[in-house]
């Protein structure tokens, strides 16, 4: 929790340096805007971590109550995403872009604020001395030690996934459709409506139907999460895998926009499935530890498949960038359905109630 609130500290301050360093110009401006954003994204991506840690502190250990609260705080996050678009561009419109700017960082510092006093009223109902006495603070570490910690925890993350076959085989089989977030967003999307469709302003069309697809992805476990089994999120993902076919074979909006929302759905189902079942059964003191590195690896996957995909469609050109994205999808596909398999063949996921269908 105290990780989530120095972030958003961090968050607001690096945007609101934004306006000032812009004003300044100079040659040195750009290259600090970019050191800023750099900063933004690195406390985001900690910040993630720390909300993913903290989860079970909250609701418990139990995975279907988890898979419940992800699915809720994933609901309320893109209807706030999707307000915040809507109410970013009215506030330009209104205030113009330098002030609009500025709402970011007010929107930080009262997260920091409310994040404050859950974290102060949860030391206060349930108080550990022994606990934190053993706890290294970042003032007690220094720089030095305080990396060495990091690099430690990083380690220990990396050695309970490699140890569990089980959270070794989902943060495995979750990578593809994590990378594919990244790339759809930049990529996919830009590229099939500007040079398939010839009509860029269907790229906002197959992203808005890929942010409805995570709301219904996220509303059913929301709904359903207590019997929603990993091992029928799998057999989603697979015809997940293969619908990426579509975009070569049916070059049309009508195929497109349908197949952007199923993948979608498939992608935040086996996300939030996946993160539930690490916050349920990797200890509290390893969980940072362990979502750490997942995140972290899948980020450093997701950033060398963008830029080798991105060279692909230069290189080969729309229609056989699109065939290869399908190739390579397809021969993942059998990992998923094996990996169903063994998780129904082990009973890994198998819920207290039978599950009404996923």
């Amino acid at each position: 929790m105290r990780t989530m609130v120095l972030t958003a500290v961090v968050q607001g301050a690096a945007i609101a340096a934004l306006p000032i360093l812009l004003a300044t110009g100079g040659a040195a401006a750009m290259p600090a805007v970019f050191a800023l954003f750099m900063l933004n994204g690195a406390a985001g991506e900690l910040f993630d971590v720390g909300r993913r840690a903290a989860l079970p502190q909250i609701v418990g250990r139990d995975e279907g109550a988890l898979k419940v609260f992800n699915g809720k705080l994933y609901v309320w996050r893109e209807i706030a995403a999707t307000a915040g678009v809507f109410g970013a561009g009215w506030f330009v419109h209104a205030i113009g872009a330098t002030s609009a700017i500025y709402m970011h960082p007010a929107f930080a510092v009262v997260a920091a604020f409310a994040l404050w006093r859950i974290f102060g009223a949860g030391r206060r109902a349930a108080a550990s001395p022994t606990r934190a006495a053993t706890l290294p603070t970042a003032e007690k570490l220094g720089p030095i030690g305080s990396i060495k910690a990091w690099l430690h925890d990083f380690l220990a993350g990396a050695k309970r996934v490699i140890k569990d076959p089980h959270l070794r085989l989902i943060v495995g089989i979750n990578i593809p459709l994590n990378v594919v977030h990244k790339i759809f967003h930049t990529l996919i999307a830009v590229v099939f409506a500007t040079h398939v469709l010839h009509t860029p302003a269907m790229a906002a069309v197959m992203l808005g139907a890929w942010n409805l697809g995570e709301l219904a992805g996220a509303g059913y476990l929301q709904w359903k999460g207590r019997e929603s089994r990993i091992s029928n999120w799998l057999i989603v993902a697979a015809v997940a895998a293969l619908s990426h076919w579509a975009f070569y074979l049916f070059p049309t909006a009508w195929v497109a926009v349908p197949v952007s929302f199923l993948i979608a759905a498939a992608m935040i189902g086996n996300e939030l499935g996946s993160a539930s079942y690490m916050q349920s059964h990797v200890a509290e003191q390893e969980l940072g530890a362990v979502t750490g590195f997942v995140y972290g690896f899948a980020r450093a996957v997701g950033m060398a498949v963008l830029m080798a995909a991105g060279w692909a469609f230069d290189a080969l050109g729309p229609a056989s960038g699109f065939f290869w994205l399908a190739v390579v999808f397809s021969v993942i596909t059998p990992a998923y359905i094996w990996a169903a398999r063994h998780f129904r063949a082990e009973k890994i996921d198998t819920p207290t109630t039978p599950p009404d269908d996923l």
